[in-house]
């Protein structure tokens, strides 16, 4: 293997780039290649399974800045977000794009809900103890993004958040 770090002078290389005279400068390089071959070969390479907790999908290119609104209010509550950039007319193309960046929920940004004031949000790992479609859906109001997880009746639940929104479906 190479070495991990390496470096030294480079007086000359200014010129090269068109300065008129040397100027001296020092670098290095990280062999982060190495370091993570090394980290193979001793058997303590970390884990680092993909997981998000949302990723946020516009109907179609029109709700895409309402759909950045949403990933941000979701972001400044604390969650990690990503946004699935295509258009989801083709919703299946967005679950498998969620699954690939094992995203806990999916949030739909589209004109129905939005005018109503709502995001359906939808529960791709999490089901209700009871009845599995109980907790898959839900239509979550706007400004009340922040409490997202009481409307799928996990810890810290507010009385308000955890009641039905009129008009979600089951």
């Amino acid at each position: 293997l190479r070495a991990i770090c390496g470096g030294g002078r480079y007086d000359r290389l200014l010129t090269l780039y068109g300065s008129p005279k040397e100027i001296p400068c020092v670098g290095f390089g990280f062999g982060d290649c190495v370091l993570m071959e090394l980290l193979k070969e001793k058997g303590v390479m970390p884990d680092f399974a993909a997981k998000v907790d949302f990723v946020v999908a516009a109907y179609n290119l029109d709700m895409m800045g309402q759909a950045m609104s949403v990933a941000r209010k979701l972001r400044l509550a604390g969650k990690t977000v990503d946004i699935y950039t295509d258009a989801a007319k083709k919703v299946g193309k967005a679950f498998n794009y969620a699954d690939r960046v094992g995203a806990v929920k999916i949030a739909f940004v589209a004109p129905d809900e939005w005018s109503k004031g709502l995001v359906r949000i939808k529960d791709l790992r999490n089901f209700g103890p009871s009845d599995p479609d109980e907790a898959k859906q839900r239509d979550v109001p706007l400004d009340d993004l922040a409490n997202v997880d009481a409307y799928f009746g996990l810890a810290g639940a507010s009385a308000a958040a955890a009641a039905p929104t009129p008009g979600a479906p089951k």
